[in-house]
């Protein structure tokens, strides 16, 4: 995103994004759709690896077009609503887990293509947004640290199902430096497998370091686990 697009997104008059109510970019009304109860997010590898975190949504259509929003059509205004949402979430899950202390957040890291076509990384927009927003918490030290990077270009994890996204970032993330802070929570927008998350965590427990867990916005099923939730009901 160059500085005009940021400019204007900043000093003209919004337009929700869901409902095309004029204003903002989210009205209050679209914003209260994200309110409810904290959602639990688990992922796991075929070798039992086990990565705990927060989602504020489920993949829902509102959710999707936010997403899609702030990504392609650098509506980065939409970040700080997000963020928010996703700062309580996270909060709330550490104090159930009796966690607060010093946390570090750690971005997913972008592709070089899609930084290059966006001007920013997601992921760490959001984290410098939560952070900004549990700083006013006194009883949470917290900190970003982009420390991660891909080492090479991917496919589209979209395009991509099971073992083939698993296999498509096998040893693609590496450390660049290590976080000062032990407790580590990555961040990032949308999660379904689960895949780029637990390869992040893998990376960094190959460093020495571990990781607490994952906040992101949105949670989608995988397929599977929607077949065995569906079953479920």
């Amino acid at each position: 995103m160059n500085v005009i697009e940021e400019f204007l997104n900043l000093v003209l008059p919004g337009i929700c994004v869901l409902c095309q109510r004029k204003g903002s970019p989210l009205c209050s009304a679209c914003k209260s759709v994200f309110s409810g109860p904290v959602i639990e997010v688990q992922r796991s590898n075929t070798d039992g690896f086990l990565l705990k975190g927060f989602a504020v949504s489920h993949y829902s259509k509102s959710a999707a077009t936010l997403v899609h929003e702030l990504k392609e059509n650098s509506q980065t205004s939409l970040a700080s609503a997000m963020a928010k949402h996703m700062a309580t979430s996270l909060a709330a899950g550490l104090k159930e887990n009796n966690s607060f202390r010093s946390v570090c957040l750690v971005p997913i890291p972008s592709k070089k293509t899609s930084f290059q076509k966006r001007g920013f990384n997601p992921s760490l927009l959001l984290a410098k947004k939560i952070s900004n927003y549990l700083r006013k918490q006194k009883s949470i030290k917290i900190q970003v640290e982009n420390c991660l990077r891909l080492n090479r270009e991917v496919l589209d994890q979209a395009s991509q199902v099971g073992l083939a996204r698993r296999q498509n970032l096998a040893g693609a993330i590496s450390l660049v430096r290590p976080p000062s802070s032990k407790e580590i929570w990555l961040v990032d927008d949308v999660v379904t497998t689960g895949s780029t998350l637990l390869e992040a965590a893998r990376c960094l427990s190959e460093s020495g370091l571990r990781v607490s867990g994952f906040v992101v916005f949105a949670e989608t099923l995988p397929k599977h686990l929607q077949k065995a939730r569906a079953a479920a009901i």
